[in-house]
């Protein structure tokens, strides 16, 4: 129950931070939030627990586990679906898969697409491309780096970074050349239900992001509904672990 409770304070915490919570159609108040938390942390240390049946402990903890994986995914919505265009240092898209003949999967393409965009738009000189060599053996970056110039950006407006090989280490890299280079905010690209995961690891490491989802056309990837719960748990991850 603690950790539940431990758990629950910082999601709201970190999602209060952020401060995003406009869905389509649907507002969600911060003081709402606020009030839910206080009822739920209540409920949950008032409830009777020495002569409970074990069925009932079972039903309350399936229910708070429910209730938490809701609050994360319309979070995720929340955050994640806004696009803050913003004038930034620079552009960071994130690497996504490129198949083993070196074409770049749906989501990568998305990515450099809308990446290349913010940057005919003038929002920042300089486009930041992060990835690894993924298990096709495919360097993420070399790839996103020959998409853009291929979309009319200039090689000398491209920095890339071949050991972005997660999320954390993307992160780490862009903040190292930031301090190289005086500092500045960040707008990231990503798919929308990761961004409120990056947002919360530039937190961790002093890295000030915008964020912008990438531009998914008039269809979804396919597997979201698994991205959005894998994301669901890595804020858990990472909130957790601070």
């Amino acid at each position: 129950m603690t950790l539940v409770l431990r758990y629950l304070a910082a999601l709201f915490a970190a999602l209060l931070g952020l401060g995003a919570w406009r869905i389509p159609g649907v507002w969600l108040p911060r003081a709402g939030a606020l009030l839910l938390a206080l009822g739920l942390v209540f409920w949950l240390t008032r409830a009777p627990r020495p002569r409970a049946p074990p069925l009932w402990h079972l039903a309350a903890a399936l229910a708070a586990g429910s209730l938490v994986v809701s609050l994360e995914v319309t979070a995720i919505h929340a955050i994640g679906l806004r696009a803050q265009r913003q004038p930034a240092a620079l552009i960071l898209v994130l690497g996504a898969k490129v198949h083993p003949d070196g074409t770049p999967s749906e989501a990568l393409a998305e990515r450099v697409a809308t990446g290349v965009n913010l940057y005919r738009m003038g929002l920042s000189p300089l486009l930041f491309v992060s990835g690894g060599v993924g298990q096709e053996g495919q360097d993420e970056a070399v790839v996103m780096k020959r998409l853009a110039m291929a979309q009319g950006v200039p090689a000398r407006a491209i920095v890339v970074d071949s050991v972005g090989n997660n999320t954390e280490a993307s992160l780490r890299n862009v903040r190292r050349h930031l301090d190289a280079h005086g500092g500045g905010k960040v707008l990231v690209v990503s798919h929308y239900h990761h961004l409120p995961r990056v947002k919360l690891l530039g937190a961790f490491h002093g890295v000030e992001c915008a964020t912008v989802p990438a531009d998914e056309g008039d269809t979804l990837l396919a597997g979201t509904p698994f991205y959005v719960l894998r994301e669901a748990a890595g804020l858990a991850y990472y909130l957790l672990r601070g």
